[in-house]
């Protein structure tokens, strides 16, 4: 993972072998085998090729360069929750949360922090898939407690 965080924050440069031996390593290490193995496994999970790389090329005799643009987490991170915000505010996703939500304007802050706080480390784990099937869930419970609530009254 650190051989992919230090690639990836110089995405698009040739980093060295000595730099990520001194990066990832520390510099404990003699020799550079540490980084080629390193490299075939990032390749190996990522499905990449040495012959077409799409993530990671071998520039011979310099070192490693990584070709995928990267982006960082945060501007995923403001988009999902931006979308959570639109969510949130909806007619309908309101109308639910009345049934069953918080009964003052302080309730409601701290269930949105809590929402999306769980959105966020979810996204973060990559656990985005499980995040959307979590929310199929939780969908069809609001609607179970939605018909109860008018059974009820």
């Amino acid at each position: 993972m650190d051989v992919l965080c230090a690639l990836a924050s110089h995405a698009g440069e040739v980093i060295s072998l000595e730099h990520l031996l001194d990066t990832c390593w520390g510099g404990g290490f003699y020799g550079d085998n540490p980084v080629h193995k390193a490299v075939a496994m990032l390749r190996r999970a990522l499905g990449d090729s040495t012959k077409v790389p799409r993530y990671i090329a071998t520039v011979r005799k310099r070192g490693y360069v990584m070709l995928a643009r990267v982006r960082p987490l945060r501007l995923a991170e403001a988009r999902i929750e931006a979308a959570i915000r639109r969510w949130g505010a909806s007619p309908a996703f309101q109308r639910r949360m009345r049934a069953l939500g918080p009964d003052d304007e302080e309730g409601w802050r701290v269930l949105t922090a809590v929402l999306l706080r769980i959105a966020s480390s979810l996204v973060t784990a990559g656990a985005l898939r499980e995040a959307l099937g979590a929310v199929d869930v939780a969908h069809g419970w609001l609607a179970a407690q939605e018909q109860r609530a008018a059974v009820s009254l």
